[in-house]
This record gives C-alpha cells, structure tokens and sequence, in this order.
C-alpha cells in the first residue's frame, strides 16, 4: 500500500485504539466512516458507498452522514449489533496550522445507548466470576440512581436474575469468558440478545475498584453499602463504573448509590 495523507495517517491512528468500534470520523458537517467501516455501515444505513482518494495508496471505501442526524443513524447500526465510537475535532482549525488534531470524544454501546424514541429501560451489567463466586452488578443507564450487586455461587442463579432485566450490554474481565458463556449458554439466557463486551481485567482489580467506588460515592469504605467484605460485588460494581467512566467521557453524577440485590 502507498502512502497516505496526513488525514488518513490520522485515522488510522485513532481508529487502532477503537478496533472492534465503527469510528465516526468528523469532517466538516459529516461523520465520514473509511475501509470496512463504511462497507458495513453503508449496508446497514442504506447509504451510498464510495470512494475517497488517500494520496499514493489510492481509493478507499467511504461513506457519511450529517452530524447534525446522526442519532437516528447510531440508532440503526447499535441495533445491528455494532459499537460507535465519536471522533470530533478537538481544537479551532482557526487557530491551527496544518491538521486538526482529532479524538474519540464519546463510545456508544448498546448498554449506554440512550433512545430518544422510546422510554423502556435499557440495563448493562458487570460480570466477576470468581473460584467459588460470583459478582454481578447492573443499573438502568438512561435512569441511573442506583447499581444493584451482589455475588452468587450458583450459575443459573445468575443467569435468572440476568434473564429477568432488560438487558443489553454485559461486560467482564477478558480472561474468565468461558464462564461468561457458560452463563450465557443457559436455558434463561439462551435465546436473549445481548451485546458481551471483553475489558481489561484491571478494570476489576479489586483495590482499584474498591477506591474508585469510595471516591465515587464519596464514603470511606463500603459498609453502608452492604458490600465492604463481599469482594465479587465489589470488582463486579467497580468494573462496571470504570466502563461507564470511559465510555461516558464526562462524570456520572446520576450514579448515586449502590444497593445489595437479594
């Protein structure tokens, strides 16, 4: 392949970070999307396909859409199943020489993705299996309020609890997701849609977890919670607030408190 424009050299940069995301690329007054992204989105949009030169390596697929639509847009693509990842303009071209620097300003998920037509809740959960247990932790994201928690050793037992929540996004550490599946895989959870999202597992590490909860909350430990010695809820609760964190990209003030899920 030739070499590409500065533009491009860009995007590709930024686009390396967001790999399993549909990069939303802002350029003027549209979201241009470049390579596979464009093939997959512009089936989905129904939009045209086309092409775009980048410098000596020639066409590329393009396709895009007014910024100023694009929910209705991201609407379609989170209900095939696709991830959204926002990349904006992040200084005045005004008051630059040469490119624009560019980041992703916003994730849209499944779990996080807010509706505007319809009001039904839309839940996204933590999963932190353990050797004996099990952490869950779900909220409502477009209401907020409240983080529900708590761990189990019995699999089905979370599969039901899950099974009975409008659910639509699950995160979990990447390197317990045969047991993430296993739970899955379960008569209550079998046939149920849900978009099963691989994280880090520091975003579970339980003393990051247990600080970032406290700081959150604003509380010295976890007591009032009913959660200070029950370590599963904790990283499940502290890994779900770490991915709400990031892919939010602006405080979570309607988080308020945490409540025990019996």
């Amino acid at each position: 392949m030739g070499k590409l424009t500065p533009m491009f050299e860009q995007y590709n940069e930024i686009k390396k970070a967001y790999p399993e995301h549909i990069l939303f690329f802002r350029l003027g007054d549209f979201y241009e999307m470049f390579f596979e992204d464009a093939k997959k989105a512009s089936r989905i949009l129904e939009v045209v396909l086309t092409s775009r030169s980048a410098g000596s390596a020639g066409k590329i697929p393009m396709c895009g859409i007014p910024y100023h639509s694009a929910d209705s847009y991201i609407a379609k693509l989170i209900k095939a199943g696709h991830k959204i990842a926002i990349c904006e303009q992040v200084e005045d071209p005004a008051k630059t020489k040469g490119l624009v620097k560019r980041d992703v300003v916003r994730l849209v998920t499944s779990g996080t993705f807010i509706d505007e037509d319809s009001s039904d809740s839309r839940y996204i959960a933590a999963i932190y299996p353990d050797k004996k247990d099990i952490g869950i932790a779900f909220v409502d994201y477009m209401e907020g309020g409240t983080f529900y928690t708590n761990s189990f050793q019995d699999i089905s037992k979370v599969s039901e609890i899950l099974a009975g929540i409008p659910l639509y996004e699950c995160i979990f550490p990447e390197d317990k997701k045969d047991v993430v599946e296993e739970i899955f895989n379960t008569p209550f959870l079998k046939w149920k849609k849900v978009t099963k999202t691989p994280c880090d597992e520091w975003f579970f590490n339980a003393e990051i977890a247990r600080k970032s909860l406290c700081e959150h909350f604003k509380t010295g430990n976890l007591s009032g919670f009913g959660i200070e010695d029950n370590e599963e809820a904790v990283r499940s609760c502290g890994g779900l607030l770490e991915y709400l964190r990031q892919v939010n990209n602006t405080p979570l003030n309607h988080i308020t408190k945490i409540a025990l899920y019996t």
